[in-house]
This record gives structure tokens, C-alpha cells and sequence, in this order.
């Protein structure tokens, strides 16, 4: 096979020739100087070298037949990498430059493929690789001509590609990101008198630190030549540091989020001291424009450029963009500007955008009806109607719909082959990229969709990604809520004049939120055992009534406040008024059975630092609780199969399942503080013993548990799955060790292998979904 590679005297062109000869391709090298490729002639025998002026017609023309004479009259690659650079502004420029660069990066090109293209359609499987760039998209400061010539480039190719299919030839452009380069030497082009000269040094800035953090010309070579010898290969490489974090970016940001940011990154501002423009329609992007630079930051990369007066044929060299850094005012204000909580849908919000690219409208609402349907009862954030009704206004916030569309998809599997995967797991990585939660959130004030967005990543990140990361942004997402005055709602509300412009509707919504949180805050971290962040005796937001209330008059035998009590006793009288709020029932229930396991994950935590004695009288506190909630639940609610009379729906069912899992877990929880108190072997014996009922009980309610539901309940179950499967287990053993020879016989054996395998088995179904089951059942192991 034979490799015609242009521009191989250094850079990203050099590493392609190493990289194609090390495949056993003959790479036919060219340079403007021959003499200049001695360094790969003499170490690889399978680079050959030939003179090429790329500006010159003729030189190509010489090309062509010594190209011929040596190959027979084939050619299987042409790798059009050679080109130029010209830094300059588009007030600046001198067109005769521009003229250069594009006779060089895109006119050189078109004559290449002309005059080769006989050679390649003697190749059994020819390709035509064009390196382009990130830039054909991403518009860079001072560099207007070369993001338009490689913005041409690619437009070329693709009308070439077509035109090429019925010949056998595909075409390949290798959209390269951020690679080292020895090109940042030559400066920028600025006259003395440009508008442009107090953001040359931070544009000169943004060049040297991207072209510390790009990636290497050898790895760079190494991956796009493992491709293109592929039998198959994509159309469109996108290759180089973050080129698939910027794919995803101007394939989904809105063009006026992307020039804002911009803007900003290259100070823009400063010239002739002029203010930002549009910065009033522009403050909801600013508070909109989330995580997206965070990735950029990391990588911290930057244009490469050439002085407009020594134009060289060089390796492609990507011109990227930096990080937008911004800041935060302070506030002691719990509540946020009036635009942003009265009007919670920001600007430029369109229920297009999520499936511009990569879904249709059509399957964008399917993803978002999917959503609803299987996922919204694990985080109730929404009232279904009310979002949809929106939706379909174009009044929901873009980052909203795509983080709701992208998760979506991801977790029912909707994707059409391998690609939309990656580029689906891609969005999930820029969508969790952000390291601070007002990258997330940008301001004092989000809007409610920007908060819903927030909680979203938040709860998907800890069950899909868990660890530390996944645990401090939670811990943001519920500070965040404290600022903005979410856990005492009903005062700001009636107080703040910024809140009293709130629909009922959205305080609604806000309810839900902050509730929402409130589970988040329980198990992550009582699977971490660390301190809870919210104080349950200091919530001041009431939970969520419905509409109508079935029974008024008994209302006024009850707390007139239907809020979270200071004093756990009292969470009974709560579950009496519970009821009363059919539309709110499940959901409250589910918040108030949180709350009791909380309370024994807060006995658990505690015994570490109290006495024997004090951790005994506390678990006895917290199992008459217990014993009261039970007592004050409405009738049949304990039952762990579905009550058909009732016509009891298969999703309410299992959410009300959850429920049951809530308690039997909390008498788990103090059970095994109480066993561990315990001083005597006939004490410790008995509270051995007690621990096993709780487990029973859970075993007996996954019993009944439909694996069709794991996606629409929050999958924080797997850890009451997994510790009762733990003492299961020990308990097993504990027979099979005291009592081997009966034990297999024994009906008590059987039942444990049976709870045992129900666990599993249910921890297994959410494991195909979810990360963090497949941990702890990994754990299991």
C-alpha cells in the first residue's frame, strides 16, 4: 500500500509518516525541501521523500508523475495535511496573505485530489484524508482566515465525498483538535494603531497555554492511523485534546451561549473600553451557560498561530478556545431576582434543541414522554402536565430538555448503533464535568429549571458515577438550596417581595425540590456515614398539599402547618393529615418514612461516640417511633402485595413498596446498634436474632417486586437490597456452622437461600441500569 502525505517535515505530518510506515505502508513524504525529510528517510525504509511547493501548480503537477512512475500508476491514501497559518483579525488583514493561505489550504488541496484521483481509483479501497480542524466551527479570535479556510476545507470534502462514492474513493476528514505544535514562535498580526491590541496579550496567552496541554503529534498520528486502516472508518474523525468535548459543544450549545462565551474568554470587552453587547438579553445565558467551560478549563488550551509575514506549509496546527472564567456576587438574600423566580423558563429556550442534531423533535417529546413515564416517579421534580405544557409553549429551558433527553436515552438504551452511544456517553461527560456547583447553577438565583437541571446531575451522577465527586455535588446542590432560602420556603415566600411574585404553581414546584433533596441528603449520606447536611429541626417548608382535601373539617383537628416536625414524636400527627392529600400521598409518605430512616441512621452514626447505655435508650426512642408510624399509616399500606380491590396501579404499588423498604430498613438499622450494645452472649444472642426479622421482612416485600419498575423508583433501594443480603448471608453461615449436618435439611436453610437469591436477583435488575448496584453486588462477590 502506498501513503502520499503531505507537509512531513515536523509535526502532526512527521508522526503520520512514522505512524503509517510502523502499519508496513510505503509513505511517499513530501516537504518543500526533500533534503529536509533526511530524518525519516534514513530510519524508516519505507519513507520515501519528495519535493512539493504547495503554492506552486506545477510542483504539483511533477508530483503527480514521479508519484506514478514509483507506484505503478496506484495510490491508496493522499493525506492532505500540509497547510498554513495567518493570525490576524478580520479589520486587520491584508488580503493578499489571505489569498496565500487559502492557494495553499484549500486551492492546493482541490488540485491534489484532482490530479490523484486516477491514481487512487486503481486502489482497491482508496481514501482521500483531509486533516481540518475544530475551527471550521469554532470561531477564534484573530484567526478569521484560517478558521474560514478550514471552514471551506470541510464543506469541500463533503461535497467531494458524494461525488466520490460512485468512483470507490472515500473521503475522511480528521476534525483535529488541540495538538503541540512548534509554531506559537511567530507572533500575531497587529498594526500599531488595531482596535484589537489590549486583548492581544490575553489572546498570545490562550495560544501558549493550549499548546502546553494538546496532545502530542505522536499520539495524535497513532490514533488516526489505527482508524483509517481499518476496514471501515467514519467519515468524520474528530480527534486532538477535547475534540469530542467540542463536537458535542457546537453540536448542541446554542450559537448565541457559544459567542457569548467567547466573548468573555478572549476579553472582548476591552476594546476601546466598550461594554459587553446584548448584556441584557445575554443574563440568562450567564446563568445558563452550566458546566460546558469547566472541560475547556482543564484542558486549558489555546489557538496556534504564525506571523502573517513567514507563511510556511506546516502539520496542521487546531486553534481551540479556553475556559470562560466568571464570577459570583455574594448575597445574604435568600431569594433570587424577581425575572428569575417568577419566570422560571430562561430566554432562548426552544423545545428543538436537545434533538437538533442528534434526535428529531419527534423523538426528542418521545424521550421526554419516556421520561415521564418511566423515570419521573424515582425524582418527582415535575408535574407532568405542567412541564409538557410548557414544553410545547417553548418556554423550558434548553439545558433542561437535553440533560432530561440526553439521560433519558441513556438509560432505555435509545440509541440506533455504536455511535450514538459514544456520542451520548460524551454528553453525559461535559454534562457531569463541572467541579462547582455554580457552574452548574451561574448566580445567586438559579431559575427553577436551572435548579431542576442541577438535581438531575446530582442524582444521576451518585447512582451512575458514586464516589467522591458524585458526594460533594451533593453536598452543593443541598447548600445551594439553604442559600436560596428553599428549606424555609413558606417564609421567604409570604416575606421576600422577590418571592411574592411566585405562582403557586411554581412554589409547588420548588416544594418538590427541596424535598427531593431532602432524600438525596438522607442516603448518600448514610451510606457515607457522614453527618447529615439538612437539620430536620429547622425545615420551614411545608410538604406539598393537593388541590382539594378530602375531609376539611377534620383539618381542623390537625396541625394547621403540614410541614416536617421538629420532634420526630410528632411525625404521626403528619401521617394522619397525609391522606388527606390523595394527590400527595405517595410522595409524602415516601418523604416522611425518609425522615424515620434518617433518624436511625442518625442512632447508628451516634453509638461511635456514646455509651452503651445512652445508645440503647436512643434506639428504644427511635423503635417506638417506629412502632407509631406503623400504627399511623393508612390502612393496608403495610400489605406487601398490591391491593387489586383498591385498584391499586403497578406504579403506585411499587412506590409504595419503597415505602416499606424505608421502614423495614430503619428497624434493621437499630437493630444491629442494639445487638452491638449488648454486653452479655444470651443479650447479644436475641438481638443476633432480631436482626434477621427485618431482613426476612425486606426478602419477603422484593419478593413480590416486578423488575420492570427498577427504572421508575430510585434505585437508592440496592442498599437496602444489599445490607440485608449481608446479614442474610452471616445468619446462613451461622446455621450451616453450628449445625452442618442437619443444616442442609433444615426448612429454615431453604428460606434463607431463597431470601438470599430474591435479593440478588433484585439487585441484579437494577445493576443492568444503574452503577452502583453493580458495585455492591461486585462487593458480594
Amino acid at each position: 500500500m502506498f501513503a502520499l502525505i503531505t507537509g512531513c517535515s515536523s509535526g502532526i505530518g512527521k508522526d503520520l509518516a512514522i505512524a503509517f510506515a510502523a502499519k508496513g505502508v510505503t509513505v511517499l513524504a513530501t516537504a518543500r525541501c526533500a533534503e529536509s525529510l533526511g530524518d525519516l528517510t534514513s530510519h524508516y525504509d519505507n519513507i520515501e521523500a519528495f519535493p512539493l511547493e504547495l503554492g506552486k501548480p506545477e510542483s504539483i503537477e511533477k508530483l503527480r508523475d514521479a508519484v506514478s512512475k514509483r507506484t505503478g500508476g496506484r495510490l491508496d491514501f493522499l493525506v492532505n495535511n500540509a497547510g498554513t497559518h495567518y493570525a490576524s483579525t478580520a479589520v486587520d488583514l491584508e488580503i493578499e496573505e489571505v489569498a496565500k493561505l487559502f492557494q495553499v489550504n484549500v486551492f492546493a488541496v482541490m488540485r491534489l485530489c484532482q490530479v490523484f484521483v486516477p491514481l487512487l481509483r486503481r486502489s482497491p479501497r482508496a481514501r482521500i484524508v483531509q486533516i481540518g480542524s475544530v475551527t471550521r466551527s469554532v470561531p477564534v479570535v484573530w484567526q478569521g482566515p484560517y478558521n474560514a479556510s478550514k471552514a471551506a476545507l470541510s464543506q469541500y470534502s463533503k461535497t467531494l465525498r458524494l461525488e466520490m462514492m460512485p468512483l470507490g474513493i472515500e473521503v475522511v476528514e480528521i476534525v483535529t483538535g488541540f495538538v503541540q505544535s512548534n509554531i506559537l514562535h511567530h507572533g500575531l498580526h497587529a498594526p500599531e494603531k488595531s482596535l484589537y491590541l489590549p486583548i492581544k496579550s490575553t489572546v498570545e496567552d490562550v495560544k501558549y497555554r493550549g499548546n502546553e496541554n494538546g496532545m502530542s503529534p505522536h499520539a495524535y498520528a497513532t490514533s488516526v492511523v489505527a482508524k483509517l486502516m481499518r476496514p471501515r472508518v467514519s467519515p468524520e474523525i474528530w480527534e486532538g485534546a477535547l475534540a469530542r468535548w467540542l463536537r458535542f459543544l457546537v453540536t448542541f450549545l446554542p450559537l448565541q451561549l457559544l459567542n457569548w462565551i467567547l466573548f468573555r474568554r478572549f476579553k472582548l470587552d476591552l476594546e476601546k473600553g466598550q461594554v459587553q453587547p446584548g448584556t441584557a438579553d445575554l443574563f440568562p445565558l450567564q446563568r445558563a451557560r452550566g458546566n460546558v467551560q469547566v472541560q475547556l478549563d482543564k484542558a486549558q488550551t489555546g489557538p496556534v498561530a504564525c506571523d502573517s509575514s513567514s507563511l510556511r506549509e506546516e502539520e496542521h496546527t487546531p486553534s481551540p478556545y479556553e475556559h470562560v472564567s466568571h464570577g459570583t456576587s455574594s448575597t445574604t438574600t435568600p431569594a433570587g431576582p424577581p425575572q428569575d423566580l417568577a419566570d422560571s423558563s430562561p430566554q432562548f429556550s426552544s423545545p428543538r434543541f436537545a434533538g437538533q442534531q442528534r434526535f428529531t423533535p419527534q423523538q426528542v417529546e418521545l424521550l421526554l414522554t419516556s421520561y415521564f413515564d418511566n423515570l419521573q416517579d424515582a425524582n418527582p421534580i415535575f408535574s407532568k402536565e405542567a412541564f409538557l405544557r410548557r414544553y410545547r409553549s417553548s418556554l423550558c429551558a434548553e439545558d433542561l430538555i437535553s440533560t432530561i433527553v440526553i439521560i433519558t436515552a441513556k438509560l432505555t438504551g435509545f440509541t440506533a448503533n455504536e455511535e450514538d452511544l459514544q456520542s451520548l456517553n460524551t454528553g453525559l461527560d461535559l454534562l457531569l464535568s463541572s467541579s462547582l456547583l455554580e457552574d452548574d447553577l451561574v448566580g445567586d438565583a438559579p431559575s427553577l429549571d436551572q435548579f431542576r437541571k442541577a438535581y438531575l446531575l446530582a442524582f444521576y451522577e451518585f447512582h451512575q458515577f458514586p464516589g467522591h465527586h458524585a458526594w460533594l455535588r451533593i453536598g452543593r446542590v443541598t447548600r445551594m438550596a439553604y442559600r436560596i432560602g428553599l428549606d424555609r420556603l413558606d417564609h421567604v415566600h409570604a416575606v421576600y417581595p422577590d418571592w411574592r411574585n411566585v405562582s403557586s404553581e411554581d412554589i409547588q414546584e420548588w416544594r418538590w425540590i427541596w424535598w427531593c433533596i431532602y432524600r438525596l441528603d438522607c442516603y448518600s449520606n448514610l451510606s457515607s456515614g457522614m453527618p447529615y447536611l439538612i437539620d430536620d429541626a429547622a425545615i420551614g417548608t411545608s410538604f406539598a398539599r393537593s388541590k382539594t382535601i378530602l375531609d376539611p373539617d377534620f383539618m381542623e383537628e390537625l396541625p394547621r402547618e403540614f410541614f416536617l416536625p421538629p420532634i420526630p414524636d410528632n411525625l404521626s400527627k403528619i401521617l394522619l393529615a397525609a391522606p388527606l392529600h390523595p394527590e400527595t400521598l405517595l410522595r409524602n409518605i415516601h418523604t416522611i418514612t425518609s425522615a424515620i430512616l434518617r433518624q436511625a441512621g442518625l442512632v447508628l452514626r451516634m453509638h461511635l461516640v456514646r455509651s452503651a447505655q445512652t445508645t440503647l435508650v436512643e434506639v428504644a426512642k427511635a423503635e417506638k417511633q417506629l412502632a407509631t408510624i406503623r400504627s399511623a399509616l393508612p390502612s393496608g399500606w403495610l400489605n406487601p402485595r398490591r391491593n387489586a380491590l383498591s385498584s391499586e396501579s403497578y406504579i403506585d404499588y411499587h412506590a409504595r413498596m419503597v415505602t416499606i423498604f424505608h421502614l423495614r430498613m430503619a428497624q434493621l438499622l437499630l437493630s444491629i446498634v442494639d445487638c452491638g450494645q449488648r454486653q452479655y452472649a444470651d443479650e447479644s444472642l436475641t438481638g443476633w436474632e432480631r436482626i434477621l426479622e427485618p431482613c426476612q421482612d425486606i426478602a419477603s416485600v422484593a419478593d413480590h417486586w416486578d423488575s420492570s419498575f427498577c427504572l421508575a423508583v430510585d434505585p437508592a433501594v440496592c442498599f437496602t437490597f444489599f445490607t440485608a443480603l449481608v446479614f442474610l448471608d452471616l445468619h446462613r453461615k451461622t446455621i450451616t456452622t453450628t449445625d452442618a449436618s442437619t443444616a442442609e435439611h433444615d426448612r429454615s436453610h431453604g428460606i434463607f437461600d431463597h431470601h438470599i437469591t430474591v435479593l440478588y436477583l433484585q439487585l441484579q435488575h437494577f445493576a443492568e441500569i444503574w452503577t452502583l448496584p453493580k458495585l455492591l453486588k461486585r462487593e458480594l462477590s
